[in-house]
């Protein structure tokens, strides 16, 4: 049996290991921050918008000719 030591620092609480856990989250998708509601996910969800997925008269993918 693995006992833990009784000199550890200051222990986590429940709520704040599931803050730190959507902190994360959010940091790493902008749409579940924003379906959560948190306001800063909203200026950092990705553009699927037509414009911006066609490619530029100078890009890789651009047709011959452009």
């Amino acid at each position: 049996m693995v006992r833990m030591s009784e000199d550890t620092t200051s222990p986590v609480l429940p709520r704040a290991l599931a803050d730190s856990y959507v902190d994360a989250l959010v940091a790493l998708d902008p749409i579940t921050g924003t379906f959560l509601g948190v306001a800063e996910s909203a200026g950092r969800l990705p553009d699927y918008s037509p414009k911006a997925s066609w490619p530029g008269p100078n890009s890789p993918g651009a047709p011959c000719g452009s």
